[in-house]
């Protein structure tokens, strides 16, 4: 038997059985007596079965609508509970917001985390850092609910990409370095000296193996690391060149960022949304404070 009954006339139901008359239980529920009578004849027709005897005097539970009471009064909880929860997280006092971001956007986001967590406190935050590729296969999953990460060299089916600012690839060497005086570099004379590399897969080093194959042209690679710290670390102290976007790079202190001049170097910063859902609650609170972050306006305006 498929059933279609209303969680109205489910409370009609319970209020009636709870003060024994319809004409109480109307005044209490505010309709009139004939609106909740014929709900609660409607819930019976639904089962099948009579719920509650009535005469002229009183109304009292029948053994079909004594079985079923326990079960209404579940159900009437659970959907109060339901809503209470839609309540707190429309409000932001409740539930996960989970972002994906790439290794070198992260170091972009510490201020707009920080202010997230102070303004949502009742918000778990998961920040999950992995390869573009795997973040939007999460996110496509539903995995992740926002993905933050230079914009991606390919489409991803069901993926809307939102630019938050442009940027470019750039040589980061040390203040010492043959590069460090100059206000831009190519490509072709950036790989005459020792590198050390992002490791492949991550974004910034799929623009630098696509130069390398489109000017045919060797990489001398010293050190290959995912993490950005001990890259910037390496470079600061040695005289190898490290290829980064700018931004990862713009807070790094006795370094040199030098932009490559060739074509083909953008690395537009992006956040990333499934096209066809509607950003949850946390989700579009996350946006709203990324587009207003001040650093990230500092960059657009850069």
């Amino acid at each position: 038997m498929q059933l279609a009954m209303e969680l109205r006339q489910l409370r009609y139901f319970a209020k009636v059985a709870e003060v024994g008359g319809f004409s109480e239980a109307a005044r209490e529920l505010f309709v009139s007596q004939s609106t909740l009578s014929q709900q609660v004849q409607q819930l019976e027709a639904e089962f099948g079965e009579q719920l509650l005897f009535r005469n002229s005097r009183h109304v009292e539970l029948t053994d079909v609508g004594r079985e079923v009471l326990p079960s209404v009064l579940a159900t009437l909880a659970e959907a109060d509970r339901c809503r209470d929860v839609l309540t707190n997280i429309r409000g932001l006092q409740s539930g996960t917001l989970n972002v994906g971001v790439t290794y070198t956007f992260a170091s972009l986001l510490d201020r707009v985390v920080i202010d997230f967590m102070r303004r949502y406190p009742h918000v778990r935050l998961n920040v999950i850092c992995r390869p573009v590729e795997v973040l939007m296969e999460m996110l496509q999953r539903r995995e992740a609910d926002l993905v933050l990460s230079y914009r991606p060299s390919g489409a991803f089916e069901g993926v809307e990409s939102h630019k938050l600012f442009d940027n470019r690839l750039a040589a980061v060497v040390s203040e010492g370095h043959p590069l460090a005086g100059l206000d831009e570099v190519s490509f072709r004379e950036v790989v005459r000296h020792p590198l050390a590399l992002p490791v492949k897969g991550m974004q910034a080093r799929s623009v630098v193996d696509r130069l390398a194959a489109e000017q045919h042209l060797r990489l001398d690679v010293r050190l290959e690391t995912n993490a950005v710290n001990i890259l910037l670390t390496m470079v600061a102290e040695s005289r190898m060149v490290t290829l980064l976007s700018q931004s990862t790079a713009s807070r790094s202190d006795g370094l040199r960022i030098v932009p490559l001049s060739d074509d083909g170097c953008g690395l537009d910063g992006c956040y990333h949304l499934r096209r066809d859902d509607r950003p949850s609650y946390a989700a579009s609170a996350f946006v709203d404070l990324l587009t207003g972050s001040e650093r990230l306006w500092r960059l657009r305006l850069a």
